[in-house]
């Protein structure tokens, strides 16, 4: 059996488990704080909301035009934030499967999501070189920091403090301070380009 056909049978058995998988590639996968699910992300264009213990398909949110790069589940309100390769950001709320608002700002794709210091709060990051960061409630953009001739490819942040790291095409990190906007440190060493970064 060719290694082509076992990759194929392998996909018809995930798909047959499944119910409801998603149709191509899959980029994005993150769990929903303090629930049973977890959100994916899909270059099929959709976003689909399990029960990751049954395996069962809770909800599907249709909207982005192209692959969906990443999702971020904020603590609260049921919102989830999603950015994609339609350099659109959008804020839904999972429990009902609706789109409250498409944010856009960006003019390349948005690779990167991340919630902030405060639960309502989050930032976006983008090939065109821009993290922007939000207001997920009220739907608004609250900072620009620009980073010219630069991919911003990932973002850590988090809710305990006022630091955002971000990762870059040009194999450095950068920590800066949200509020001010300022660079703190610059972190140099990386021998390709960032995909991810965390602390633990």
């Amino acid at each position: 059996v060719s290694t082509q056909s076992r990759s194929s049978a392998a996909s018809d058995v995930y798909k047959r488990q499944v119910h409801g998988a998603h149709q191509s590639e899959i980029f994005s996968i993150e769990p929903i704080p303090h629930t049973l699910l977890l959100a994916s992300g899909s270059s099929d264009t959709t976003i689909k909301i399990w029960n990751w213990k049954t395996l069962k398909l809770f909800k599907v949110l249709p909207g982005h035009i192209s692959g969906v790069l990443q999702v971020c589940p904020l603590q609260c309100q049921n919102l989830l934030i999603s950015g994609g390769s339609d350099k659109s950001v959008k804020i839904w709320n999972y429990q009902r499967g609706k789109c409250l608002k498409c944010l856009k700002g960006h003019s390349q794709w948005v690779n990167s999501i991340t919630q902030l210091y405060r639960k309502d709060i989050f930032a976006s990051a983008s090939d065109d070189g821009n993290i922007k960061i939000w207001n997920g409630t009220r739907r608004k953009l609250l900072r620009n920091i620009t980073q010219p001739n630069q991919s911003i490819t990932s973002l850590y942040g988090g809710t305990r403090s006022d630091m955002l790291i971000a990762g870059e095409s040009e194999q450095q990190i950068q920590v800066w301070k949200i509020k001010s906007g300022k660079k703190v440190k610059v972190l140099k060493g990386a021998n390709d380009r960032i995909l991810t970064v965390s602390i633990k």
